[in-house]
């Protein structure tokens, strides 16, 4: 019965790891087709700065990234998006500053900013890489444990 729920624990945790995998997966090729894909031009105004403290690690408590937040019209709608990397300048772009972007007509959240067409989200970059090492860590869990309840299984017989 332990042997049972211990393996829908472990089930449960490397599908969720594999989900998110998948996730990073669809995000990263949504990213690297983002230049294709992102044709309309549109001028947009960056309304705010958002700054990110990381204060979780304490060998570099003052890290910070900064993330500007984006409004623009487009087809009669009004968007105000946060762009999706961070970056350590904070004067990477300026606050009330107009930039030219490309939409991509399909999804008109989705868009590039002229200069700075190689960007990828972070999102991009992390999630596989995470659900990969999670996959990995809970399936080797999973394969050390099930070797040692079978070996503490033949041991009572």
């Amino acid at each position: 019965m332990k042997d049972k729920a211990t393996k829908i624990v472990f089930v449960f945790f490397i599908g969720l790891s594999l989900i998110f995998f998948i996730i990073g997966i669809l995000s990263l090729t949504v990213n690297l087709n983002k230049k294709k894909n992102c044709t309309d031009p549109v001028i947009a105004t960056v309304t705010q700065i958002r700054k990110s403290t990381n204060s979780k690690h304490k060998r570099n408590p003052y890290k910070c990234t900064y993330r500007p937040v984006f409004s623009y019209e487009y087809n009669n709608i009004k968007y105000e998006i946060k762009y999706g990397k961070g970056y350590k300048d904070k004067n990477t772009f300026e606050k009330e500053k107009e930039y030219k972007i490309y939409v991509n007509p399909k999804y008109p959240s989705q868009f590039i900013i002229e200069g700075h067409e190689n960007d990828i989200d972070t999102l991009a970059i992390a999630s596989p890489i995470i659900g990969v090492c999670m996959t990995t860590l809970f399936s080797t869990i999973y394969i050390i444990y099930k070797k040692r309840y079978n070996k503490m299984q033949r041991g009572l017989n």
